[in-house]
């Protein structure tokens, strides 16, 4: 059942979450999470606090959902594979998740911007990918390219994956202790046709 002030936490992120999705976040308050959720303002500042936190806690409730997608379909991978598989379920799961599109077009918001950098992304990034912890530049380029295609969608998952394979195998090869990555195995991104060899 939880305590009584972890439910109303919930109703509260619940009922921003479905106005951030409905009206968009710059044109909520936290007066109209308030008044969705059913409870006086003094409660919410008491239960969760002012609209930077129920950004940030909305956003880590968007995370958290994600997570079982993520996990099952990183599942048998390791190394490079995996950095690949997470990033590519994460940016399909996040665009089917009209409230985490909604808040990651203010990405310079500070408060979207400090829930996208802090510790507790940063890890969850880094334990998905199958990385050592507190590589907060493996996981800044992670949390990058998973932003970036969510807000701006590459077209089919053929050349999305294609794109993710070349940024990011010669890119984590280190990180996977790999020593050695073909890059001219990568095939180039194109949105061209390319026309085939002429038979001698």
């Amino acid at each position: 059942m939880g305590s009584r002030r972890d439910i109303a936490r919930e109703r509260i992120f619940a009922a921003a979450t479905e106005l951030i999705r409905e009206r968009g976040l710059d044109a909520i308050t936290a007066d109209d999470v308030a008044r969705s959720a059913g409870c006086s303002r003094a409660t919410l500042y008491r239960y969760v606090g002012g609209k930077p936190a129920i950004v940030g806690g909305v956003l880590v409730r968007v995370a958290q959902a994600m997570a079982d997608s993520i996990a099952e379909a990183t599942a048998g991978y390791d190394g490079v594979d995996r950095v690949v598989e997470m990033i590519l379920a994460a940016s399909e799961v996040g665009r089917s998740l009209p409230v985490l599109i909604e808040l990651l077009r203010h990405g310079r918001n500070e408060q979207v911007r400090a829930q996208l950098g802090s510790a507790a992304t940063r890890s969850a990034a880094l334990s998905t990918a199958g990385l050592e912890p507190g590589d907060d530049q493996a996981a800044d380029v992670i949390i990058r390219i998973v932003w970036s295609l969510i807000d701006n969608p590459v077209g089919d998952d053929a050349t999305e994956r294609q794109l993710v394979e070349w940024l990011v195998r010669p890119a984590f090869a280190r990180w996977a202790g790999v020593s050695h990555i073909d890059s001219a195995a990568i095939q180039p991104v194109t949105t061209e046709p390319v026309d085939p060899p002429v038979a001698q």
